[in-house]
C-alpha cells in the first residue's frame, strides 16, 4: 500500500513540475508618419528609439522592452491561478488599454495603438474599430451640414442632436455585446466605453447601475470611480480656501 502511495505521489510531482506556466508574447512595432505637418513647417520624426513600456491599471511599471530597428517584444509569466487582466501599453508614440492574457499578441503603437492576437482582444479591437466608423459617420454629417449652411457654424443645437443620434448608435452596439459578456472582462470594457464620459461619481455610479456585480466590482470601473472621486475631494478642498491662502494647510 505504501508503494502504491508513493508512487502515486511522485506520479503528481511529476505532472506539476511537467506543467509548462501560461506565458504571453508581445510584438510590436510602430505606425507613425515619417513626418508631421505642423502649421507651415513639415518636421521629420527621426529613428523612434529608447523604451516601451507595461503598466497597470494605477500607472505602476509592470515591464519594459527597448526598441531595437523600430521594433520591441515582451515575454511574461501568467501565474496558473491568475486571472486575464487588463494593462496598459505605453509608448512616446501611443499608448492603450490591452487585456494581458496567454497566447501571442501583436502591438502597433500608433493613432490608435492596436494589441490583438487573442479571443478578448480581438474583439475590443473589433469593436473600437466600429465605434470609430461611427464617429466618422458623425464628423462627415457635421461637416456636410455645415456646408449646406452655407459654411456658417453650426450652433450647440443643431451639433447635439446629430452626436445623440450617432451616440445612441454606439450605445446600442456595445450595450448588446456588454449583455453577452457580463461576466467577462469584454464585458467590463463595454461598461467603461459606455461610462468613460461620465463628469462625477454619483454620474458613474448612475450609469453603471444596471451593470452586473461582476463588472461594478472590477478594478477598471472602480479605478475610474476612485479617480473621479479623488477629482471631487481636491475641488471641494481648493473651494474651502479662502480668498488670501488663510485656510490652506500648505501655507
Amino acid at each position: 500500500m505504501k508503494k502504491i502511495i508513493s508512487a502515486a505521489a511522485a506520479a503528481l510531482a511529476l505532472a506539476a513540475c511537467s506543467e509548462k506556466p501560461l506565458t504571453y508574447t508581445i510584438e510590436g512595432s510602430f505606425d507613425v508618419p515619417e513626418s508631421f505637418q505642423v502649421g507651415d513647417s513639415v518636421i521629420t520624426r527621426g529613428p523612434i528609439v529608447g523604451y516601451v513600456y507595461l503598466a497597470d491599471l494605477k500607472g505602476n511599471p509592470i515591464d519594459s522592452a527597448q526598441i531595437i530597428d523600430e521594433k520591441f517584444t515582451f515575454n511574461g509569466v501568467i501565474d496558473k491561478d491568475q486571472e486575464p487582466y487588463f494593462a496598459y501599453i505605453i509608448g512616446e508614440y501611443g499608448q492603450g488599454m490591452f487585456v494581458i492574457e496567454p497566447g501571442e499578441l501583436t502591438a502597433v503603437l500608433g493613432e490608435p495603438t492596436v494589441v490583438k492576437g487573442t479571443a478578448v482582444n480581438d474583439q475590443i479591437v473589433a469593436m473600437m474599430s466600429y465605434v470609430d466608423t461611427i464617429g466618422y459617420q458623425l464628423y462627415d454629417e457635421l461637416q456636410s451640414l455645415q456646408e449646406q449652411n452655407g459654411g456658417k457654424t453650426l450652433d450647440q443645437n443643431e451639433i447635439m442632436v446629430v452626436y445623440s443620434k450617432y451616440s445612441g448608435i454606439v450605445n446600442r452596439y456595445v450595450d448588446s455585446i456588454y449583455h453577452a459578456n457580463d461576466d467577462n472582462l469584454l464585458g467590463v470594457y463595454c461598461a467603461n466605453v459606455m461610462s468613460v464620459q461620465a463628469q462625477s461619481s454619483a454620474e458613474l455610479e448612475e450609469i453603471i447601475a444596471p451593470f452586473s456585480d461582476y463588472v461594478k466590482n472590477s478594478q477598471l470601473i472602480q479605478e475610474h470611480l476612485n479617480y473621479l472621486r479623488e477629482v471631487e475631494m481636491s475641488s471641494a478642498a481648493f473651494d474651502q480656501l479662502s480668498p488670501d491662502g488663510e485656510n490652506n494647510s500648505g501655507n
